[in-house]
């Protein structure tokens, strides 16, 4: 009886052909898909191409401000009356510093920009900026600073602070 059974099953399963109804992808499927796939290829190389670019660019800044700090750095280290640019223009304090130098900058080639001016007022101080750039930039880095002249024995002079404000939080 058991036997008879499995007879009526395979003989039903070969009538049924259910994978007649089954057929491959056609020739068109295929390029579109491929078309589909190399579409979104394209646009992820894009994108990372982009972001190398953008690390790059990061990595170019970075080295900038730590140069411009290093120079800085070693201007406030000299004494105040060297501080001022070679052959500087009138009005504009002269001194050991060269205008413009290439500097290798770990590995990397950054042309620095030094300007020294005065700056008079109540308290007169010369001010100055350090520019780094690279062909990699797309646009300068600047940092500036104030150095100020040795004051006599009582020390810089005091600045007021501003006045205290009651602030609660609640």
């Amino acid at each position: 009886m058991y036997g008879e059974y499995l007879k009526s099953k395979i003989n039903g399963l070969k009538r049924c052909r259910v994978f007649k109804k089954e057929r491959g992808m056609t020739l068109v499927e295929v390029v579109i898909a491929f078309l589909v796939l190399s579409l979104i290829t394209l646009a992820m190389v894009q994108s990372v191409m982009i972001a190398i670019r953008a690390t790059e660019i990061n990595k170019s800044k970075t080295e900038a401000i730590a140069l411009a700090n290093t120079e800085l750095e070693e201007i406030r280290l000299r004494d105040y009356d060297e501080v001022g640019i070679i052959g500087a223009p009138g009005g504009d304090p002269e001194g050991s510093l060269e205008s413009e130098s290439v500097v290798d900058y770990n590995g990397t080639n950054y042309t620095v920009r030094r300007t020294v001016t005065w700056v008079d007022g109540e308290y007169s101080y010369k001010q100055i900026e350090i520019s780094a750039v690279n062909g990699e930039m797309t646009q300068e880095i600047s940092v500036v600073t104030q150095l100020y002249p040795e004051f006599g024995e009582g020390g810089p002079p005091e600045v007021p602070y501003p006045p205290a404000t009651n602030l609660t939080i609640s």
